[in-house]
């Protein structure tokens, strides 16, 4: 026998799920800090739904600064061509996660689509550190691509302990 559903009270419970690494605001900004922002857009539609939250969110930044780094198999060059309409400063980066892009791979990926890469960077904190150096009063740092960039950036914000993978170096 099936148990009935209440639809209205799922929906309504739905909207206030928070999901780590979606949407989430990381570091506020502040007279000497920039806003850092994560979400683990990995696909083209995510991507796409990223680009309408932050012009939703955030209609008074500057310069948008990304740093993009993606699982091997995925399409970077999509995911990257739906965030173009921000007109982003773009970092890439690989997370510690075995399945990790290099950070070279996924430059050649888009110098091959013709879309421009301001600075690439072997890990996490390296490109954190090159956006906050980067970035003006008014910037916004978005890390995106996979949810383990996503994760590591909040890592690093909150000083949280690594989540580290058996068997690899964590900071490869």
């Amino acid at each position: 026998m099936a148990l009935p559903i209440n639809f209205t009270a799922s929906a309504a419970h739905i909207k206030t799920i928070k999901w780590p690494a979606r949407n989430q605001l990381v570091a506020h900004a502040s007279a000497n800090k920039n806003a850092i922002f994560v979400d683990g857009a990995h696909n083209d539609a995510s991507a796409r739904a990223l680009c309408k939250s932050i012009q939703s969110l955030f209609p008074e930044r500057n310069q948008t600064i990304f740093i993009i780094g993606v699982i091997s198999g995925h399409d970077p060059s999509g995911l990257v061509k739906e965030l173009m309409p921000l007109n982003p400063k773009i970092i890439v980066t690989e997370s510690r996660h075995p399945k990790s892009l290099r950070d070279f791979k996924l430059k050649e990926t888009l110098d091959e689509s013709k879309i421009t890469v301001a600075a690439t960077s072997r890990n996490t904190m390296e490109a954190l550190n090159k956006a906050k150096s980067m970035a003006h009063s008014g910037d916004l740092i978005i890390a995106t691509g996979s949810l383990f960039i996503a994760a590591e950036i909040i890592e690093i914000e909150h000083k949280l302990n690594p989540e580290i993978y058996p068997d690899i170096n964590p900071f490869r």
